[in-house]
Parts: C-alpha cells; structure tokens; sequence
C-alpha cells in the first residue's frame, strides 16, 4: 500500500471518520511501513496510530514522518485507483455484520408476507417499469415520450385490458431488437413469471402493479423476493437500429412495445419492483396461464402478417 497514494488517502479518510472501525477491523492487516505512510496524511491518523498497541513498533519513524507534509496523491492511471477502491471495500467488509444482512432478510420476507396475506395469497408488486425522455440505464438508448405513449398505449389495450399482459423471468436477450429478429416477439411458456395488472404515468415514470403468478418461473421469482433480493421490470422492444443525435442515441420512430420481462436488479437502485403493502383494489380472479400465453402469441402472430 506504501506506493499507492489514493489507497493511502481513503484508508486516512477511514480513520479520520471512523476511528475505532480503523484500529480493530483495518490495523491489523497493516504493515509498519503502511502505518508510518497513513501517519504523514495528518494529526488524526497520527494519533490514532500512536495510541494503539502498534504504536510502539513504528515511534521512532513515525515522528520523523508526522513532520514530513503529505504528498500530492495524484491519481496516475484508472488501474491505481481501482485497486486502491478495491483495498477500501475489502477493509470494510468485515464491518457489515451477518445481523444486519439477516435483519434485512427479515424486512424483505416480511414486506412480501404482507402482500401476500393482503391479496388473497396473491404477491403483488408496484414500481416503475420504464421512463421517458431519459437515457436508458439498460440499454443506453433514449426513448423520446411521444414514441413510449404510444406504445405503451397500444401495450395497454392490446394486453392489459384483458389480462395477457404476461412476461417472463431473467430474459437475457437484448431489449432493442432488429425487425428480422421475429422469433424473439413471443412468450416462452417455460419463463412465464408474471401479469402487468395495470400501469399508469407518473411524470417520466411509468409505474405498473405487477402480479408474480403461480408457475415455475413465477415460483423462483416468489423465492428470490422473499430472500430480499431486489428485482425489476424491463421493457422489450422491437425497432430499426438507433442513431447517434446530440450525443444521445435515440431510439427509432418504429419502436414497438413487446413486453416487460422481469429480472434481478442488484446495483441497481432505480425501477426496482417491491411488494404492495396494501390490498390492490381492482384484483381479479386468476388467470388461466396458458391459454393467456396463447392468446398473446396469437395477437402478435397477427401482427407480423
């Protein structure tokens, strides 16, 4: 770390803000020559150091470094600063406690218990699905508002209003597709995992109730919500390739709405999907899967002839 400047400048900043965090979790996974080099950022890292059990091994350096000015940490190249990131995560791994991440399970399975309990043993969703007139975090693309209503009006009457509007679990082809991709504007019965129930506009956002359905895929996705992992809804769509207008690439005037698919979304804190914490006022009876997986691969079916 003693040749690492930016490595050196956080673990200083670390202890400045947190110095008990510094002394049991970070010290002592410390070389002499570390600590003499944390010294030199200033008074607190100095003192922190000479106060601990460590001090002792270093004083007699540390005192001629506490009077030597810091150096100018200049950062030389992305690869230094990665790993001097990489040596700050990993110092305060040891932080985060195992209570903590059970307490944070215990929310989640309690959030998603309550939905369920409140909708008839049904697991309802709400959040955003997509936005408008911003670039997209998947994709890249910008999608103007003009061209996403229209779509997403189509999608409403076309799918919605009769309960096919189904999508599958962990979709991994790209959102943006090429017209001669026609295989890709259907639903794979073995990936079906949810129904969109409704959706409305929010400003930029579209925001959607979203029911996790009874089928295999549907089940995982039941899973993975309990165990607190946080999931999302994501547009896919159909259109010409995009190009490149005042440093956004927009997608084309053709763009066609296909469906949401849902997927996990980790790192991700926008459009994330969380269970409902009250009872959906317009809930239906359930729906029969299959035959609504055919008649939305038939109404698509239509629309390519």
């Amino acid at each position: 770390m003693q040749d690492d400047a930016v490595a050196t400048s956080i673990l200083g900043w670390l202890c400045e803000q947190f110095p008990e965090v510094f002394q049991t979790h970070v010290m002592p996974h410390l070389t002499d020559a570390d600590l003499r080099n944390l010294a030199s950022l200033g008074s607190v890292p100095g003192r922190a150091i000479r106060t601990s059990s460590r001090g002792a091994a270093v004083k007699s350096r540390l005192e001629w470094f506490t009077r030597v000015p810091a150096p100018h940490a200049r950062i030389r190249t992305r690869l230094r600063l990665a790993r001097g990131w990489r040596r700050f995560v990993k110092a305060l791994t040891p932080c985060i406690t195992p209570e903590e991440n059970l307490d944070h399970t215990r929310q989640a399975h309690h959030a998603a218990e309550m939905s369920i309990i409140l909708n008839d043993g049904r697991l309802i969703l709400y959040g955003p699905i997509h936005y408008k007139n911003q670039k997209s975090i998947c994709t890249g693309y910008t999608y103007p508002g003009h061209i996403l209503k229209r779509e997403v009006g189509v999608y409403y009457g076309r799918h919605i209003i009769h309960q096919r509007a189904l999508g599958e679990l962990n979709n991994a082809v790209i959102r943006i597709l090429s017209r001669d991709q026609t295989h890709l504007k259907a639903l794979d019965a073995a990936n079906v995992s949810h129904q969109i129930l409704d959706c409305h506009w929010e400003g930029n956002l579209l925001m959607a109730y979203i029911e996790i359905l009874d089928t295999p895929s549907g089940r995982l996705a039941r899973d993975l919500i309990v165990d607190g992992i946080a999931v999302r809804c994501w547009a896919r769509g159909s259109a010409t390739p995009p190009k490149k207008r005042f440093g956004k690439i927009y997608i084309h005037e053709d763009y066609e709405l296909i469906t949401f698919d849902l997927e996990d979304a980790a790192g991700v804190l926008s459009l994330q999907a969380r269970p409902l914490q009250r009872r959906y006022e317009n809930l239906r009876p359930p729906i029969d899967v299959e035959q609504a997986i055919v008649s939305f691969n038939r109404e698509l079916e239509r629309d390519q002839k």
